[in-house]
């Protein structure tokens, strides 16, 4: 986190590999690692194109907006799953993990972000998807990733 403390992780909550009760299969971490700097490189690419899904702590992405930020700005959006309204957080009664973890980092998101779309925990407690939506995403998914989707 950028407070340099130690990160406290929350096994109970997001499970062992932080995917929940999911094992991640060892074959899909045979997929390409990019250097940080890359996504400078990606933003100039993309820009307007591209949007970004944070579904954990905001730390990497209050860097690039540190090092990059004409480029973050430039994004079509930024969706961010995190923080909690109005009901109990997952850590703290008042506080959600995602937030919790790198508050400096979410605050810099939360400042610096254009067309920022927040989807605090009660949300993804009580979001909804048909067995017809869920089949059609993953037979479409064209990442690795679409394996591990039947067990979320």
């Amino acid at each position: 986190p950028l407070t340099e403390e130690i990160t406290t992780y929350y096994p109970e909550i997001h499970g062992a590999e932080g995917l929940g009760p999911i094992h991640v299969p060892g074959n899909i971490l045979s997929i390409p690692i990019y250097n940080f700097g890359s996504i400078a490189a990606i933003l100039i690419k993309y820009g307007k194109d591209l949007t970004i899904v944070d579904v954990g702590r905001s730390t990497s992405l209050a860097i690039a907006f540190n090092l990059w930020n004409d480029l973050m700005l430039n994004v079509k959006g930024i969706y961010f799953m995190g923080g909690v309204f109005l009901e109990v957080g997952n850590v703290t009664p008042l506080a959600e993990a995602n937030v919790y973890g790198d508050p400096i980092a979410s605050k810099i998101v939360f400042h610096q972000a254009k067309n920022l779309f927040i989807f605090p925990l009660n949300v993804t407690n009580k979001a909804v998807l048909t067995p017809n939506v869920f089949n059609y995403i993953q037979a479409n998914a064209k990442n690795p990733f679409h394996m591990i989707m039947k067990p979320m």
